[in-house]
């Protein structure tokens, strides 16, 4: 039975310039990787396929070739965590109307968890004259801006849960990390819905791609301006340490 690597997340995922490079003439070339119409969103209104991040060793891409699995990047620069939830359950279903035969363990659901203080919100835009959704970002300054924390901790356990529920439910290996925010679950009434099993070694609370990078490159903060991060993204040797680390995380727990 052919696998089916998923992987999902916000602009860690899916590359981001200047941290990668555009193509926007790119196509897609290799017959196992691609990316969903609208990254599986289907509140867009557009048809096409945007490929402008294909030809960038991306993470995604990466670990579907070393794992020689036919590989959908599903990621979307700006997303909060509760769209990424509902992106992934759409292309799964999406995938499993189109090959009609799932089956246990068929599909390997990777997905890099954005900050929790990232929120969709509704902002007026003059030059179209109407409220368009968008999302508050997480710069340092939202923790003592926003609300308290644990509503936040609250509202990520509850997405986590409801993606974490339907990936059981159609047996899918799991496996998720945060890539570039803690996620102190402990403190919240909720977080026995957590299980760490699925997360990467097994810790739901460490920013696990940043802090790799701190550990082999020393990069300390977010925006720290070096080859392996660049205005807060990681470049593309990031991504592809990243991507062996997932490999061998993947075929050592048996994922794959």
């Amino acid at each position: 039975m052919e696998k089916i690597l998923v992987c999902n997340g916000d602009s860690w995922t899916q590359g981001d310039n200047p941290a990668q490079t555009p193509n926007w003439e790119a196509e897609k070339n290799l017959p196992w990787y691609d990316i969903p119409r609208n990254f599986g969103n289907h509140g867009l209104v557009s048809k096409r396929i945007l490929y402008k991040f294909y030809n960038s060793p991306v993470w995604p891409k990466i670990v579907g070739e070393n794992l020689k699995f036919k590989t959908f990047n599903a990621g979307r620069l700006g997303d909060d965590n509760r769209g990424i939830t509902l992106r992934t359950i759409a292309v799964l279903e999406d995938l499993k109307n189109q090959t009609f035969d799932l089956g246990t363990d068929k599909f390997l659901v990777v997905v890099g968890w954005s900050s929790m203080l990232r929120q969709s919100i509704f902002e007026f835009q003059e030059e179209k004259n109407k409220f368009l959704k968008s999302q508050r970002r997480p710069q340092p300054f939202f923790r003592e801006e926003l609300p308290k924390s644990s509503m936040w901790i609250d509202d990520f356990i509850l997405n986590v849960y409801t993606l974490q529920s339907y990936l059981e439910s159609i047996n899918a290996n799991i496996l998720f990390f945060n890539a570039f925010d803690t996620f102190d679950y402990k403190n919240s009434r909720y977080k026995d819905l957590i299980k760490k099993e699925y997360w990467f070694n097994n810790d739901p609370e460490s920013a696990h791609f940043l802090e790799l990078l701190d550990e082999l490159f020393g990069v300390k903060e977010l925006y720290d301006e070096t080859k392996y991060m660049t205005e807060g993204h990681p470049t593309d040797i990031s991504h592809i340490t990243w991507a062996h680390y997932l490999t061998d995380y993947i075929k050592k727990n048996g994922l794959n």
